[in-house]
Order: C-alpha cells, then sequence, then structure tokens
C-alpha cells in the first residue's frame, strides 16, 4: 500500500561538496548533534587510508574545513559516527600493525578531538563496526572470528567518557558465519541485524540485546535470502524496528519487528532497480530509505529515497537524491529538527570524492482522527501580491501555531506564529508549513508582481 494526496513534500538543497580532496574519499558516515551534522570518511589524500571530518549546518554550508581524526601509519578504514549528549564517538577499523583492532575516538561539537583514540574490541581481528547510543553509553558491534574460527558478531559497550565497559559480547554462536552487523537503539533495547550464511543462502539475521548489553535470545530470521545478500540496515521509531535487506539483485525489501523481536509484517517491497547499498534512519515522524540505484542506464548509479511511515507503508513513490554525472555510491544520512542530511561518495570527478545534499521533509499521521483535521487549513490569497492569510485549525481558533516558510531550494526564508505571511518575499513559489498540531501540513504559495 502506498500512502498518496497527503501533503507530503521533499525539499532538496543542491549537492554539496563535502569533500574533494586529491586521491579517494569513500565510506561516509554522518550524525548530527543538534546544531550540526558531523560527517566522517576514509580518505586516502596522503597515500594511506586516515580519518577525516567536516562539520556541516542544517542549511548545507560547511563548517570551518576539512579535519584529521586519525592519520596513523598504516590504514583506517569504515568509519562510523555517532553523538551521545555532549560529544561524538567516531569508531574505525586500523590496520596499524596487522592488528585489525576497532578503535574510537571522541570528538567535541567543535572539532576538537578529546584525550587520544582507544581500542574497543578486547579480542580477534575487529572490522565492519557500527555504532549506536543508548540511554546512557554508546553499543558498538563488529564481526570477529576469535571465538569458533568463523565470522561471528561481537559488542561492547563504551561510556560517553570514552571508556570500553566490562569485557566484549559474542551473540549466541552459531554454525553459519555472520558478517555486516548494524545497530539500533528502541529506547528500552537493542536490535543487532547481520547478513547470515547458513549453507551458502545469505539470510538477514537478528539478536535482541538488552539496554546493559545483554543477548536476550539466540537469534532469528527476518528475511530469508536467495543467492545474494547486500549489507543489511535497521533503524527504531521507539515502538519498533525496520530492518532492510534483500533477497534478489533487485529489490530492497523491509521488515517490522517489534521491540522485543516478534514480527509485525511480511517482508514487503521498497524499491526496485537497486545496485548499491542502502540504509535506513528514523526522523521524528518517517522512516526515510536511501540507497544507490540505476536511473540513467546499466553503467550509472544515482541516489534515490523513499519515505515510510512508522507502520511501514510508502509514503508517496520515490524520489531523487542525486543524479549526477557518472556514479554515487553507499549513501547514508543523519536527521536534524527539520532536515536530514544525505551523504555518499561521488565520481562527478572522476575520483571518489564526498557530497550531499539536504532533504527537508513532512511526516504523516496515520490516525483517522487527524487525517479529518489536516484538510482545514488553508492560505488566501493564493497567488499573492502583498501577503496572505493562512486561515483554519488552532490559526482561526487563536491557538499559536508556528508557521515555517521555505523557498523552492528548501531554504526556511521565514518564521512566525502570526496568521499573515509573505509580506518581505519575492515573486516566485514558495511553501508554508505548520507544526502546531499532527499531522505536518504543507501548502504551496506563489508571489506574483
Amino acid at each position: 500500500m502506498i500512502i498518496s494526496n497527503i501533503l507530503l513534500l521533499v525539499f532538496l538543497v543542491g549537492d554539496i561538496a563535502i569533500c574533494t580532496a586529491p586521491e579517494y574519499q569513500e565510506q561516509p558516515s554522518v550524525a548530527f548533534d543538534g546544531n550540526n551534522y558531523l560527517v566522517v570518511w576514509k580518505d586516502k589524500r596522503s597515500g594511506d587510508c586516515d580519518i577525516w571530518g567536516q562539520f556541516v549546518s542544517q542549511d548545507g554550508s560547511l563548517v570551518d574545513t576539512n579535519f584529521p581524526i586519525c592519520v596513523v601509519e598504516s590504514n583506517q578504514i569504515s568509519p562510523e559516527v555517532c553523538f551521545g549528549t555532549t560529544n561524538y564517538l567516531v569508531i574505525w577499523k586500523d590496520i596499524r600493525g596487522d592488528t585489525g583492532k576497532i578503535y574510537g575516538q571522541k570528538v567535541s561539537p567543535g572539532g576538537i578531538l578529546i584525550d587520544t583514540e582507544f581500542i574497543i574490541n578486547d579480542k580477534g581481528v575487529g572490522t565492519s563496526p557500527d555504532i549506536v547510543f543508548g540511554n546512557t553509553n554508546f553499543m558498538v558491534v563488529w564481526n570477529d572470528y576469535y571465538d569458533i574460527g568463523k565470522d561471528q558478531v561481537r559488542g561492547r559497550q563504551v561510556s560517553q567518557g570514552g571508556i570500553p565497559i566490562d569485557t566484549s559480547f559474542i551473540i549466541p554462536v552459531t554454525g553459519s558465519e555472520r558478517n555486516w552487523p548494524h545497530i539500533a537503539f528502541s529506547d528500552t533495547n537493542y536490535l543487532v541485524v547481520w547478513e547470515d550464511l547458513p549453507n551458502g543462502i545469505m539470510n538477514v539475521n537478528a539478536c535482541i540485546i538488552s539496554a546493559d548489553g545483554v543477548p536476550l535470545d539466540t537469534g532469528f530470521l527476518i528475511i530469508e535470502g536467495e543467492s545474494s545478500m547486500i549489507i543489511p540496515d535497521v533503524a527504531s521509531c521507539g515502538e519498533n524496528y525496520l530492518v532492510l535487506g534483500d533477497n534478489s539483485i533487485d529489490t530492497i525489501f523491509g521488515r517490522l519487528i517489534s521491540t522485543t523481536g516478534i514480527p509485525l509484517s511480511e517482508p514487503f517491497a521498497i524499491a526496485t532497480e537497486k545496485l548499491g547499498a542502502y540504509s535506513v534512519i528514523w526522523t521524528d515522524s518517517s522512516y526515510l530509505v536511501v540507497w544507490g540505484g540505476e536511473s540513467g542506464g546499466p553503467t550509472e548509479i544515482d541516489v534515490f529515497g523513499q519515505w515510510l511511515s512508522k507502520g511501514g507503508v510508502l509514503i508517496d513513490t520515490c524520489f531523487t537524491i542525486c543524479d549526477a554525472y557518472l556514479d554515487q555510491y553507499r549513501p547514508v544520512s543523519a536527521y536534524g529538527n527539520d532536515n536530514c542530511l544525505v551523504v555518499w561518495s561521488d565520481t562527478r570527478n572522476w575520483d571518489y570524492d564526498v557530497y550531499g545534499s539536504i532533504v527537508s521533509f513532512t511526516g504523516v499521521e496515520e490516525s483517522e482522527k487527524y487525517k479529518v483535521k489536516s484538510v482545514k487549513l488553508e492560505v488566501c490569497p493564493n497567488p499573492f501580491t502583498a501577503g496572505v492569510r493562512v486561515k483554519g485549525l488552532g490559526v482561526s481558533e487563536g491557538q499559536k501555531v508556528n508557521l515555517k516558510v521555505y523557498d523552492m531550494m528548501g531554504r526556511l526564508v521565514e518564521e512566525t506564529k502570526e496568521n499573515i505571511i509573505g509580506k518581505n518575499l519575492q515573486a516566485g513559489i514558495y511553501f508554508v508549513k505548520t507544526r502546531g498540531y499532527e499531522p505536518i501540513k504543507i501548502i504551496k504559495l506563489r508571489r506574483v508582481r
């Protein structure tokens, strides 16, 4: 089922060149601190692979310049970043001394490296790390084969002070190999998902982890694969988890899982003609899935997105985030207040750079009582020459409603709690958004000379 005619609007800001340094910049990750986004990536400008970062404002402007996070000898790859309550924690796989450890580094919202980098995995050779923030600590998961000689998933909590807690734990052991773990937190527990390979068939399996880092089950099947499976992902709205996987070469599937690990739906298709990796986040009202897919031909990969409701219903149709020249790979995103920053590795300049785009959105409330109320908001006159009056629920009843006006590039150009807007706008197309009640309402405006 697809929700349509639901007053949904996607604003796209032009592509942001986050890093175009010499050589390759790949594997971006992004998080939000309440004020700015921090983008991190693997960077080869100095020969070896290092970890670099860049702050991006909520409107898509670069804050200061690229800065190094780890540039020690040898290679650092597969970075991930997460914000706690005061600082970021950046993690990566580090190959110094051929150890293959998972390292971490605290970074302040001002871009200051706090203390020194530290090792997180206490056993084996770690790879493919992922990170999420729980109630009070970070949880890091990764692959290693320390216990049984096959790739398995281990996890360990890290305090906000950058101290690994207790020892690492292993997801209950099975005879199959487990790869590419990803993790989300639902306010009460974690769900870890991974690619599982029983008898050569690639499935998406999962395990519930308590808030204090204790596996609560032995793992369970979420999406049954065929012959290939691209890295799974997971996000949580607090009431459920949305797990992504694919069981063919051209379709992204999702499945809703309860916070206790009970399937709430059968696997359902989210997107087709997929070629590259995908990822999912929760905003304050919707899930956002982004992926690399084919559009202009079999040799070009672009970045696409799809909104889903809390209940797993596709909202409208998929939309294009970037269709620049050549290929755009491995998009990921983070939610910050009213916007999302989507970032990816981009080959438009004939090597790999890091680009991004701000995607503004509105959510949808599935409750019938809200659907009736949502149609009452209106503006008049429209088109307008001097100003426009907003009428409808809340405003007409004297309730203060926060109104925001955006231009065609998704930039906020006016914000008020009055019911007259647009007096100072130039001629053009605008959109007014209100969040004084749910669901969010979007109306298109036109100012004429």
